[in-house]
């Protein structure tokens, strides 16, 4: 009897289930965050896009609550934000903004590559090449979405190799700002995505030669950035402050226009912005206190 019951307890129709892991709403906001992080970062957003509540929820196929979450720890990093009527969109970008993103682009990724160096293993260098590979297959088939979201894959399996906990937030908080702007480098994929960078990188990181597999990151990096800046996707400067007005004014009586711009903001070609503080006259403070007793600011 007991061998008839061991017997039947193996046979195909009765052995039990392997139950199946139990989606949560912590699980499903988690999982939904993680999808929309990746998607700005391989630019799969433009700049401006609405991002609606409905439309994420539909294409994740699950309910406003865990989206609605997910896009509020984005909006509190910055990968998105919060318009007009409480409207969410993917943020826009200025030159300033992105020149600066690309200065530290370069030095924490040429950083991590030099580390990937030292762990780097023939299962990884088989993977970059197989994404390049991929890379360039897109880019003969002209699939821009899928080029973006292989470059981003490319670069990541880079940073991941180099094993460190400090370098990579950081570099995924540029790339969640800047990924968005990439959207505008597909139009002349074949000009930009050559993969001669990428061959540099692999035969940089096959050999161990840091220096080389920096360079080489450094090169993409600015090689895409240059077709950027010069794609004129920016938006408009924003409003100048009543300060700022104040000294343009006096400025351009005295023949000096863009004098107070240049004094304001001066150029990171010389490193990080530094705080300044122009000097003002007695017709500058007047017309300071002139605008604000007639404008509204508003934060």
């Amino acid at each position: 009897m007991k061998n008839r019951n061991s017997k039947a307890s193996a046979a195909p129709g009765n052995r039990p289930k392997t139950a199946r892991p139990v989606k949560t709403k912590a699980t499903m906001q988690t999982l939904i965050y993680q999808e929309l992080r990746r998607s700005l970062m391989a630019g799969a957003f433009m700049p401006s896009a609405k991002v609606t509540l409905r439309s994420v929820s539909a294409q994740m196929g699950t309910s406003v609550m865990p989206v609605r979450e997910a896009i509020n720890r984005l909006i509190a990093e910055r990968a998105l934000e919060v318009i007009g009527d409480r409207q969410v969109i993917v943020p826009v970008m200025t030159s300033e903004k992105f020149a600066e993103i690309v200065y530290w682009r370069v030095q924490l990724e040429s950083a991590a590559a030099r580390a990937a160096c030292r762990y780097v293993t023939p299962g990884i260098i088989a993977d970059l090449e197989s994404v390049n590979a991929r890379m360039l297959d897109a880019v003969e088939h002209d699939r821009r979405e899928a080029l973006l979201r292989l470059n981003h894959e490319f670069h990541f399996r880079i940073y991941n190799a180099a094993r460190s906990t400090i370098l990579l937030p950081m570099i995924e908080s540029l790339w969640l700002q800047a990924g968005p702007f990439t959207y505008f480098s597909t139009p002349s994929p074949k000009a930009l995505w050559n993969a001669k960078h990428h061959k540099d990188i692999i035969k940089a990181l096959k050999s161990g030669d840091e220096p080389a597999a920096a360079e080489a990151i450094s090169s993409d990096i600015l090689n895409s950035a240059k077709f950027l800046m010069a794609s004129g996707h920016f938006a408009r400067p924003p409003v100048r402050n009543i300060t700022d007005l104040a000294l343009e004014e006096e400025a351009a009586v005295h023949g000096l226009s863009g004098a107070a711009d240049a004094a304001a903001s001066p150029s990171l070609d010389s490193g990080l912005a530094r705080d300044y503080q122009p000097s003002r006259s007695k017709r500058s403070r007047k017309l300071i206190k002139e605008r604000s007793s007639s404008i509204n600011v508003t934060s």
